[in-house]
């Protein structure tokens, strides 16, 4: 080939080159119509709010709280747009399926810890699923695997089989004397994955969280602890010396699944709960 035609076709390739790079990062940020997404419409449960309470502020605080679930979780874009009758449209660029930013974008995000509920000689009180109670010995509990993933939860045995289920109750915090008991709360200050072996989430709690969990721990030394956020258990450890380090570890999600919970706690509790009113891929 001559000199001139080599250099018309290097200029050809390079121009080509340019152009797919170009088309490459505009549909990283989301430009490209070939970016998948997924639609989401909530609405904000505002009612339990005082008259007083702006709430327009209220819902821009739950829109910036959503948006940083999103960009924890790690989508292209997200865009959360608030409206004035207690809806959100929230829609995620990258690749995240319907379930996820179903689970993403869902609940409000509140940790509470749980003790096993004890009979007056200090066994477990456990139910049989059909409203029947029964109570066994601590050390008689068994962890065993649940369907959805590789987490371990304590059951109760039934004929020598792990089926019963324990009766979980809120923790009482710590008052001044005088005052009435209130539910111990545990605030996070953070939650990342740590994947330097099986991925694990990793809650930071606060300065304040960090005492209560420890006093909390101090009392449940040989019994399990659970963790649950909006109502669901996320773990229950059984305690073998008081928890000092102010953390609480998740494992057993794997490495989507731990990302995706991190992403749910890290921001903190929203303002006020949402609902999911419908989720559609785009």
């Amino acid at each position: 080939m001559h000199p001139p035609a080599q250099r018309a076709v290097r200029r050809l390739t390079a121009a080509v080159a340019v152009a797919c790079l170009v088309l490459l990062a505009a549909a990283c940020i989301g430009g490209g119509s070939d970016t998948p997404s997924v639609k989401l419409v909530l609405r904000a449960d505002l009612s339990g709010l005082p008259p007083s309470v702006d709430t327009v502020q209220v819902m821009k605080g739950v829109a910036e709280a959503l948006k940083a679930r999103a960009d924890s979780f790690g989508v292209l874009s997200a865009d959360i747009v608030p409206d004035e009758d207690r809806m959100l449209t929230a829609r995620l660029n990258g690749i995240i399926s319907p379930d996820e930013a179903r689970q993403l974008m869902g609940g409000r995000g509140v940790l509470d810890l749980r003790e096993p509920k004890r009979d007056e000689a200090g066994n477990v009180v456990c139910t049989d699923g059909e409203g029947s109670e029964f109570a066994v010995a601590p050390g008689q509990l068994k962890y065993e695997p649940v369907e959805s993933d590789e987490r371990l939860f304590p059951r109760c045995p039934i004929d020598g089989k792990p089926v019963g289920e324990i009766v979980w109750s809120g923790i009482t915090a710590t008052v001044p004397e005088g005052q009435e008991p209130a539910p111990a709360k545990i605030q996070q200050s953070g939650a990342n994955v740590d994947t330097t072996g099986e991925a694990v989430v990793i809650i930071a709690l606060t300065t304040e969280g960090k005492v209560d969990l420890e006093e909390i721990s101090k009392g449940l030394i040989g019994l399990p602890l659970a963790i649950f956020l909006d109502g669901e258990m996320l773990a229950a450890p059984t305690i073998s010396e008081p928890v000092t380090a102010g953390v609480l570890p998740i494992p057993g999600l794997g490495s989507r699944g731990a990302k995706l919970l991190a992403a749910r706690i890290g921001p903190g509790p929203l303002p006020v709960p949402v609902e999911i009113v419908s989720v559609e891929q785009d």
